[in-house]
């Protein structure tokens, strides 16, 4: 935890990020610890590409409800995997759903400025407003990416 701050200094856009997630681990644990990672990502790295990797895919029991006792470490792999993909990316969407909801607020907020009675203030007033508006959909427009195609399942013997 003390070097957190730190990890800015080695993200970058355009980069490819492996996000490992521990498969047997509770799912809300798991996508919790992810999440974070995702933030810090999408904090410092705009448009990230994220590949998925899940691990200990062998240490998986069938008390998760994603697959039967008799599924391949592979299949139930997978099947962990693909639930806590699906979580991640509705919390990604509600993160871009959540900026674009400021940007509108803003775009509000801009539009009753410059329909009141004070020049002066619509003047100084909305060009801050619209570089917020700026800001608030370029964040929203950089959310990182999590791509289907980009995930992975490992065991923790090979």
């Amino acid at each position: 935890a003390p070097y957190n701050p730190t990890h800015a200094l080695f993200m970058a856009s355009r980069c490819l990020y492996i996000l490992v997630v521990r498969l047997d681990l509770p799912a809300a644990e798991a996508v919790a610890q992810a999440t974070q990672w995702l933030d810090a990502i999408h904090a410092n790295a705009v448009k990230a590409r994220v590949l998925l990797v899940g691990t200990h895919a062998d240490k998986l029991d069938g008390g998760a409800g994603f697959f039967t006792l008799n599924s391949t470490i592979a299949e139930r792999g997978q099947a962990a995997l693909t639930h806590v993909y699906t979580r991640l990316e509705h919390y990604l969407e509600n993160s871009r759903l959540r900026l674009r909801a400021e940007a509108e607020r803003l775009r509000a907020a801009m539009d009753e400025l410059r329909a009141g009675d004070d020049a002066d203030a619509a003047a100084d007033g909305c060009p801050q407003l619209q570089r917020d508006i700026d800001d608030v959909e370029a964040a929203a427009r950089a959310t990182a990416v999590l791509d289907p195609a980009r995930v992975a399942v490992s065991s923790t013997t090979g």
